[in-house]
């Protein structure tokens, strides 16, 4: 395991097959994220992962209304990538 900047990983370029990011993918510059995706090979994967409000159970409205308007404005402007779930249709 190793840490390092996102635009400035130690790898060779297709030297890793799995590579993984956890909740810090919200807060990414995505372009460098991409470009950097040099380090993985064709057959390898980039895995993220992150969580959002659950949508689950009775307090769903309140939850949501909580988080939408009651601490609209609260939220770091990166927290939009997971409400858009990345990108995702």
């Amino acid at each position: 395991m190793t840490t390092s900047p996102i635009t400035a990983t130690p790898f060779r370029d297709a030297s890793i097959e799995p590579a993984t990011v956890a909740l810090a993918v919200s807060w990414f510059d995505h372009a460098a994220l991409y470009d950097e995706a040099r380090v993985v090979r064709s057959s390898g994967v980039i895995a993220c992962s992150t969580y959002h409000l659950q949508r689950v159970g009775e307090k769903v409205a309140a939850v949501q209304r909580l988080y939408s308007e009651v601490l609209e404005g609260c939220w770091a402007p990166e927290v939009r990538h997971v409400e858009a779930g990345f990108g995702r249709a």
